[in-house]
């Protein structure tokens, strides 16, 4: 038998262990019985924060049919979506999406899933969120839009067609704000 507030390890819950190791058997049990899904670990995530970093979108789907919050942020404004973005998972972008996961959500940062995406390069997440209405003009706290981040790693040739059909001239202010900011 599995209690639901059994600490295993950094603070983390059964319920974190089961969602981070994609254990539906063990979610099921854990989500019957009425756990907590908001309790946080030393990070200060979810159970649902570390099912979409994961990747596992059943997990995704179990919790957030189970009552997550969708839009949860942990101590630094990250949402779910975020970290589905961060690391391409497109299963799980899509479930947190249908879900009413907001495109527009910032973090501490002031960077949206689009930023996440774009600074890694994920092609088919950018495309993912751009249709789903995420703003590529949007600028994070230091004045970067997802192409000036996805430029600065050497992405932007990658992602240029999806980012810049926005503004032509947005491709040039990212180019000339990222020169600026390097030889500051």
């Amino acid at each position: 038998m599995i209690h639901t507030h059994t600490n295993i390890s950094a603070q983390m819950t059964a319920l974190h262990r089961a969602a981070m190791r994609n254990d539906l058997e063990s979610l099921e049990e854990l989500l019957a019985l009425g756990t907590r899904l908001e309790d946080r670990q030393h990070e200060g995530r979810t159970p649902l924060h570390l099912a979409a970093r994961e990747g596992h979108v059943e997990a995704v789907f179990m919790l957030l049919a189970g009552g997550a919050v969708i839009e949860a942020r942990d101590p630094n404004g990250v949402s779910a979506l975020h970290f589905a973005s961060l690391y391409n998972h497109l299963d799980v972008m899509n479930v947190l999406l249908r879900r009413g996961a907001s495109v527009r959500a910032r973090n501490s940062a002031g960077q949206t899933p689009l930023h996440c995406a774009a600074v890694r390069g994920h092609r088919e997440a950018v495309w993912l969120l751009v249709s789903a209405g995420a703003d590529p003009d949007s600028r994070d706290r230091d004045g970067f839009t997802p192409a000036a981040l996805a430029a600065e790693r050497g992405y932007l040739n990658n992602l240029a067609d999806i980012l810049s059909d926005t503004n032509e001239t947005l491709l040039a202010e990212s180019a000339d704000m990222i020169c600026d900011w390097r030889y500051r």
